[in-house]
């Protein structure tokens, strides 16, 4: 299964032949030249050391394909190739499985977990009982963060396609709680003081601000770790400091530096 972007190679080497998806031609090679006939295909199918490769994948390059080699025994080689579409919600969103069927299921974690056919749809899971719809399209309704997974919807009429989707669920943001999107910047806010600090990355992505915290109070592990990592932003005149761009190594080496200084 392949991710939007990515690339495939067939292997299934050819010097004159065809490449077929789904039953339809979209890239020929003869004499050394490949020639792409489909235009959903343009400027992402080449011929490269004897075998066919598509670039910059998308959803709807799912389907069935494949190689024919037209010279000696002309043989066929057939490949699936199935698309796993990333797809983020939050807890209570309604997700659509944007894959038509009329004849087929739907899978979580290589589960069925609703099946459709004559027009009747039958969920075979309980945890998605209540929940799961469909339209022409798959749809769950109130999704939460138990429901993030790799879904799968098969249609076993016609070509018989299956389309993936990586649904990534996320918990509700309580208020007051920092974004994931936050970084840690000091001096850039006018409303928290200089050492208000979101750690974030190593050091488990909760909010601690040193400024307040009351002084009958022990600090804890990570606090004590945020005090340092403040007293050598002040001592070495830094005015902003990003923890997503700060790996273990940095870390451990600021704590030591801090640790021999104060």
């Amino acid at each position: 299964m392949k991710t939007e972007g990515e690339s495939v190679t067939f292997k299934a080497p050819v010097q004159n032949g065809l490449l077929t998806w789904n039953g339809e031609y979209i890239a020929e090679v003869s004499n050394g030249d490949c020639t792409v006939y489909k235009e959903h295909f343009k400027d992402r199918v080449e011929w490269r050391n004897n075998k066919f490769n598509i670039n910059d994948l998308v959803s709807a390059d799912s389907g069935t394909y494949r190689v024919k080699d037209n010279d000696g025994q002309r043989s066929v080689s057939e490949f699936h190739l199935f698309m796993r579409a990333p797809v983020k919600k939050t807890e209570g969103d309604s997700v659509t499985f944007e894959a038509p069927v009329w004849n087929g299921a739907l899978k979580w974690k290589g589960e069925v977990i609703a099946e459709v056919s004559s027009g009747q749809c039958v969920v075979k899971s309980g945890q998605f009982t209540g929940r799961v719809e469909w339209k022409d399209t798959f749809q769950i309704n109130n999704v939460n963060v138990g429901d993030s997974g790799v879904y799968t919807v098969q249609n076993k009429e016609g070509r018989k396609t299956c389309r993936g989707f990586d649904l990534i669920v996320r918990g509700k943001e309580q208020p007051g709680d920092p974004s994931e999107e936050t970084p840690f910047l000091r001096g850039q806010d006018p409303l928290h003081s200089p050492h208000d600090v979101i750690v974030m990355s190593q050091l488990g992505k909760s909010s601690t601000d040193c400024s307040t915290r009351p002084e009958h109070k022990p600090a804890s592990a990570q606090e004590q770790v945020v005090d340092q990592v403040i007293n050598w932003i002040d001592h070495n005149g830094k005015t902003a400091l990003n923890f997503e761009q700060l790996d273990e190594v940095e870390l451990d080496s600021i704590l030591a530096d801090t640790a021999e200084t104060y």
